[in-house]
């Protein structure tokens, strides 16, 4: 679960991460009971005297990788072409050190072994 500040205006977002993939074409937009009774028990908890009380309910989709981390490396067989995946729900706050890594990238160096397109292969195979 995450939360923070609405931009422009008052109140809080808060949200929750799943980890199962989802078919676009096929997903439901209503929130579903039990995800907005654990929202609002995690407020209760977290922010006493913050309403618990949702003025508006979204649901979303964003990319995710399988272990939730990033892709930043060159492409295997086309080491001109770099992959930036800075994607899994949580990466615009990590774009300075994602462009840091890309800069290296485009300077020559390796990609931390975490960000590896091999280590991709393996995780998602």
């Amino acid at each position: 679960m995450y939360g923070f500040p609405m931009f422009a205006g008052q109140g809080l977002k808060i949200g929750d991460q799943y980890r199962e993939p989802v078919d676009p074409d096929r997903r439901g937009f209503d929130p579903i009971p039990h995800d907005l009774e654990r929202l609002t028990a995690w407020v209760d908890s977290r922010l006493p005297g913050v309403s618990n009380q949702p003025e508006q309910v979204q649901t979303c989709l964003y990319t995710d990788t399988p272990d939730a981390d990033f892709v930043v490396d060159r492409v295997p067989g086309a080491p001109q072409v770099v992959t930036v995946s800075a994607c899994s729900g949580h990466g615009f706050k990590f774009a300075p050190i994602i462009g840091e890594l890309v800069v290296g990238l485009l300077e020559a160096s390796d990609a931390p072994a975490r960000f590896r397109w091999e280590r991709r292969t393996a995780v998602t195979s």
